[in-house]
């Protein structure tokens, strides 16, 4: 039986990290999002090293200390010392911190991309879906077809239920970052969620290339086949999701349940 499934607003679990989303399946069972976007929106990027140093530096074969840099930074100098210290702030906890330090940093250097997607994913994380949106934009104007601004966007407009424009989003993004793994797992999700199963089988065939034992992709891939009625190779997809170790409980339950009603 294929029955419609709920759909939810997307949260920044993408996050674990706030909201299970559900999707269209044959049982209405909740699907998460794919644990590596969750976390995405969850964690804050490894802190990137700067060339730049942030104290005098004295010869050891000389008396000689060479005093701090008069010159002044470049604007993206200036932007990415100001980027770092914000990934401090979140690294620490301390996100509202960081919000208002890269609000700052976008306010003055607009095109510098790192803090303006950073800012767009802590508002996210805290559910403040028409800042991240609006930040997402401002920055397209600048740099129409950058991948990590579309992708984020494209989860704004997930989350307002939105698939058509999240979808062109996603169509946006240059060839060769088109396919990463982030990017089509969220692009399963969606077409997972809007009954397109036929393209989010073929989504999920391209994540299970990355990891063929990912449990939640290869579950995404089941209930896609499940949904369009081809009941062996859904019932041998639920049988390989099984039998991987450390399935959630809820997950196996359902699991068990597909299985016994595609063997009944």
């Amino acid at each position: 039986m294929r029955a419609k499934g709920l759909y939810m607003i997307l949260s920044c679990y993408l996050l674990i990290f706030a909201c299970p989303v559900q999707a269209w399946t044959v049982s209405e069972k909740p699907i998460e999002m794919p644990a590596g976007l969750e976390e995405e929106l969850g964690e804050a990027p490894a802190k990137e090293r700067s060339s730049l140093s942030k104290t005098p530096h004295k010869d050891k074969g000389t008396e000689t200390a060479f005093e701090k840099n008069t010159v002044p930074f470049s604007d993206n100098e200036q932007a990415m010392l100001d980027y770092s210290q914000a990934l401090e702030f979140t690294n620490q906890g301390r996100d509202d911190k960081a919000i208002s330090l890269l609000t700052q940093t976008v306010y003055s250097y607009p095109t510098h991309v790192l803090s303006r997607t950073e800012l767009a994913r802590l508002y996210l994380k805290q559910n403040r879906d028409n800042e991240a949106q609006s930040v997402l934009e401002e920055g397209l104007k600048y740099t129409e077809d950058h991948p990590d601004l579309l992708k984020y966007l494209a989860i704004c407009f997930e989350r307002q239920n939105d698939p058509d424009n999240a979808l062109q989003c996603l169509n946006k993004i240059p060839e060769e970052r088109k396919y990463d793994k982030t990017t089509v797992a969220l692009a399963a999700h969606i077409y997972q969620t809007t009954g397109h199963y036929s393209l989010a089988r073929q989504q999920y065939f391209r994540l299970l290339q990355f990891e063929p034992k990912n449990t939640l992709w290869l579950l995404g891939l089941s209930i896609a086949f499940d949904s369009e009625g081809n009941k062996d190779a859904a019932l041998e997809g639920y049988q390989k999701v099984k039998r991987e170790a450390g399935i959630d409980s809820s997950l196996l339950e359902y699991v068990n349940t597909r299985i016994q009603a595609l063997n009944g």
